[in-house]
């Protein structure tokens, strides 16, 4: 699952929008699911993207390769 920038996640208790989050990996809650979210800039010469990942079991490195049964694919 992709994010737009406006997407508001709850971290450490505030609702924040994605957009305001440096690089780097996150746990937060979005629409009351936890996800682990990773924030990229310049991925693959595109801007910057939030990927993420319902499935605790994925490392961040495999969130934007997807893996083949997971709960998210690019």
């Amino acid at each position: 699952m992709s994010l737009k920038c406006s997407a508001r996640v709850a971290e450490g208790g505030n609702s924040v929008p994605v957009g305001l989050l440096p690089e780097g990996e996150y746990h937060v809650t979005y629409l009351g699911v936890h996800i682990m979210l990773v924030v990229v800039d310049n991925y693959k010469g595109y801007a910057r993207r939030y990927l993420s990942s319902t499935d605790p079991s994925m490392s961040p490195k495999e969130i934007p390769r997807g893996r083949t049964g997971g709960t998210w694919r690019w």
